[in-house]
């Protein structure tokens, strides 16, 4: 996809998975000759935690609701909380939060507000109730973790490695678990950041690709640089 997208001519069969200390990926890239990829995924650690939060809470909501909300039993519940509560308040409340779920008239089907001052109202801020072919109720609850964006952070690892290689060595941040709507604004800071350490790494060019959309979101090669100096 990488490829596809870059318009890189990789040679057909050439492309090899390496081991560390080596780069990852090792092709021959058309008009380069030998080249090696080293791949670095751009993910904030907290991303695992947050999906296994909510993998959790939303077990607990169906096992706890299975026998409680049968007038739910064709319905998909979609549960925001306010942002800054931590999983653990998330799951004190499950109790509570069915108790809310059956007091709504009935075959509700729609957005609810939680009103701030009910007992709720803490840690629930909306809640979606979807009816269709279910088995229900299936419950959807929203992340509890603000996520960053480590892309500085991941390039700035891979250029402080040095790599056992002799031939052209280029550099791949990717995002594909993450979702990229902010990017754009961080791209000004990449490129900033690339230029200036780029000359004094080992990589020939730096790439930033969304595997999602497929498409780059930013590089820069040595070459232009080093033109841009001369001149």
């Amino acid at each position: 996809m990488f490829a596809a997208a870059a318009e890189l001519e990789i040679t057909e069969g050439s492309i090899e998975k390496r081991e560390p200390p080596e780069p990852d990926i090792l092709c021959e890239l058309q008009g380069q000759g030998t080249t090696a990829f080293e791949l670095v995924e751009t993910i904030d650690p907290a991303l695992a935690q947050t999906v296994a939060a909510q993998i959790k809470l939303q077990q607990v909501l169906r096992e706890r609701a299975a026998s409680a909300l049968s007038d739910l039993g064709d319905a998909l519940v979609f549960v925001q909380y306010v942002r800054s509560t931590l999983v653990q308040e998330r799951l004190r409340t499950v109790v509570n939060l069915i108790e809310y779920l059956r007091s709504l008239p009935s075959g509700f089907n729609g957005d609810h507000l939680v009103p701030r001052d009910a007992p709720l109202g803490s840690v629930v801020r909306a809640v979606r109730v979807t009816r269709g072919s279910f088995v229900g109720p299936i419950f959807q609850v929203e992340g509890g973790a603000w996520l960053s964006d480590p892309l500085v952070e991941c390039i700035g690892r891979k250029f402080a490695n040095r790599y056992p290689v002799d031939h052209r060595l280029e550099l791949l941040a990717f995002y594909e678990l993450q979702f990229t709507p902010m990017v754009a604004m961080k791209i000004p800071e990449v490129g900033a950041y690339v230029e200036s350490r780029l000359l004094e790494s080992q990589f020939e060019r730096v790439w930033v690709f969304d595997a999602e959309n497929r498409s780059v979101l930013f590089s820069c090669d040595r070459s232009t640089l080093n033109h841009r100096h001369a001149v």
